[in-house]
């Protein structure tokens, strides 16, 4: 009987057991072996604090043997004792120190020679008060900064484990539980800096440390640290150009919470496909295809990922900053989200899961009771209608159609916007209205002859977004913005004619744009998000947004 007991122990039980007998444990290969099981980091966590008493019991035991046997320091530095290097920066060396005093460990970011000593020393300062002010697990902790030998440097607590670079590169392919582990930590991160009005912008793989014990995720570097508040001066200090976010690379914008959004969106996406949503050779390059809208999508790296997680990355390394996430805590209950999504649903649950979305309706109150229910299909071949929900995805030649019912009469418009261009979609000319009866279920387009049209998808890949607008009467406020837009060309060979009604059959909306014979053809992205910020102010207008991912070819 005991035997058996033994042959059938529980992975988790016999590290249990090894701990208990001081034994030691691997807890590398543990996590690789039982993934990221919450009860085995918080054993991990145990050990840690296991050690940290164990050494300090060495200690009170006899201190001068434990500080005998540390080697001799390389040289010194103010109060501190400077042994190897640990980490190189563009404009400092990071070192392994010792504060004899404290007999505490530390890191030590040394500002390099080469530099001015003021600004240097300036730029030390900055950096340390920045850290002094949050009090977060997940952001690196400062003790001290001061010059010394005309050497500005910070020092800090010791994370002994390996940067996230680092932790990929040993690892090779990582999980998608990992990707949204780290994630999450790093939100939590962002939104204590966030709190005090910091905004790191250098987020990447290297300034992101993984602790030894337990796994602790630490956002180190604060060195391009800004200032968030709307009063504070531009900033002239950018991060890795992978990891910046397009409007401050381009148009040197001034940085707000939506930068740091992108660099840590840009991270995890290096993080699980092994490169940067954008690369290239030079600046130049890389210039070149942000304005073009060329960058990689998730779906063509990794296609065993969840569409919740792919929806995430997608959302925060968004080319246009209205479109990410409006807030760190948005992300995070994103990721959260994607964490607790069932991957492979039951058969039962994927039925209801269908019937809930293909019924999916979105209420809004207007005055005087409006309800509006809109839903956004695709049209099989087989004439089958799918119903789309947020993070799906399209494909080119794909046929979409947007089934629309109202409580009173209203107009709508339908704006569809990608990483090229915005379209009015519908109506087909602003001209001709879009008026629909109430109580009615509307299928737009609609072709010339009556009949239900559709809009075609192109071979253009990236996200796509349908913002659906609906009043009942005419927005003043919004005309100019809807006027701007052209309307997709028509597939002539779907249509028998379009005059006398509001649509067309075979749109092919994103790949060709057709301006208006009097409007010269220019770049209309952002016009979902500046029409979403008008009809905020606007207590008469119903508006309904969905976004997918369109994998081209």
């Amino acid at each position: 009987m005991g035997t058996a007991r033994r042959k059938n122990k529980k992975p988790l039980d016999r590290v249990a057991e090894a701990m208990a007998a001081r034994q030691h444990v691997d807890w590398d290969a543990e996590r690789a072996a039982l993934g990221e099981s919450p009860i085995l980091k918080n054993l991990a966590r145990i050990q840690g604090v296991a050690n940290v008493f164990e050494s300090g019991r060495a200690l009170r035991a006899n201190p001068e043997s434990v500080v005998a046997e540390r080697p001799p320091p390389h040289f010194r530095w103010g109060p501190l004792d400077v042994f190897e290097k640990i980490g190189d920066g563009a404009s400092s060396e990071i070192y392994r120190a010792y504060d004899p005093k404290l007999q505490h460990e530390v890191a030590l970011k040394l500002f390099r020679p080469a530099m001015s000593s003021a600004e240097c020393a300036q730029l030390a300062l900055t950096e340390a008060r920045n850290l002094a002010r949050v009090d977060d697990p997940h952001v690196l902790r400062v003790y001290g900064v001061g010059v010394h030998d005309d050497r500005p440097g910070i020092w800090t607590e010791l994370v002994k484990g390996e940067t996230l670079a680092q932790r990929v590169a040993r690892s090779g392919r990582v999980s998608e539980a990992e990707a949204v582990a780290y994630g999450k930590s790093l939100c939590q991160a962002l939104a204590a800096l966030h709190k005090h009005g910091i905004l790191h912008c250098d987020i990447k793989p290297t300034n992101v440390m993984i602790a030894h014990d337990g796994g602790r995720v630490v956002l180190v570097d604060l060195g391009s640290a800004s200032d968030a508040s709307p009063s504070a001066p531009g900033h002239s200090v950018f991060g890795t150009p992978f990891t910046t976010a397009p409007e401050v690379l381009l148009n040197a914008a001034k940085p707000g919470p939506v930068t740091d959004l992108y660099g840590l969106g840009a991270t995890l996406f290096w993080v699980i496909a092994g490169r940067y949503p954008v690369e290239a050779n030079t600046r130049e390059e890389l210039e070149r295809k942000y304005r073009d809208g060329e960058r990689a999508h998730l779906v063509d790296e990794r296609s065993d990922l969840s569409d919740s997680f792919m929806k995430v990355v997608e959302g925060a390394i968004d080319p246009e900053p209205g479109r990410r996430y409006g807030s760190v805590g948005e992300m995070y209950l994103a990721l959260l989200r994607a964490q607790t999504q069932p991957r492979k649903p039951t058969i039962l649950l994927a039925v209801a899961t269908a019937l809930v979305a293909a019924t999916i309706v979105v209420l809004a109150a207007l005055p005087r009771h409006l309800d509006v229910r809109a839903q956004l299909y695709r049209e099989t071949p087989s004439g089958v209608a799918e119903a789309l929900r947020d993070g799906d995805r399209i494909a080119a030649k794909d046929e979409l159609y947007l089934s629309i019912r109202s409580s009173r009469p209203v107009h709508v418009w339908v704006v569809n916007e990608d990483n090229k261009k915005a379209v009015l979609a519908y109506p087909a000319d602003m001209k001709l209205g879009s008026h629909l009866e109430a109580r009615k279920e509307h299928r737009l387009p609609r072709a010339g002859n009556g009949q239900g049209g559709s809009w075609r998808v192109s071979a253009a890949a990236g996200m796509e977004t349908y913002l659906v607008i609906a009043s009942e009467g005419s927005v003043a406020e919004l005309e100019a913005e809807l006027s701007s837009l052209s309307n997709p060309p028509v597939d002539d060979g779907n249509v028998a004619s379009n005059a006398g009604d509001h649509g067309m059959r075979g749109m092919r909306g994103i790949e060709v744009i057709v301006p208006k014979p009097d409007q010269p053809e220019v770049d209309q992205r952002g016009a979902v998000a500046r029409l979403e910020q008008q009809c905020e102010s606007l207590r008469d207008v119903w508006t309904w947004k969905v976004r997918l991912v369109n994998s081209g070819d």
